[in-house]
């Protein structure tokens, strides 16, 4: 991503179920040199795929 963008990135957010592998993140983080933020909800894209359905098929009417 810095190759391609010419910023240096110093921050990623994560999420899914890998997240709770303290080693994984860590070695994530030493690697490239970057603050690791996990979220709070760790299966944040299955909510976000919820909500995508939910909004596609009429149960929501917008994001409000």
């Amino acid at each position: 991503m810095m190759k391609d963008s010419g910023k240096p990135v110093t921050r990623m957010s994560v999420d899914g179920g890998m997240t709770a592998n303290n080693l994984m993140m860590q070695m994530q983080a030493d690697f490239m040199d970057a603050t690791i933020v996990r979220k709070e909800e760790s299966e944040i894209t299955g909510v976000g795929a919820a909500i995508a359905a939910g909004l596609h098929v009429g149960y929501w009417d917008s994001l409000e």
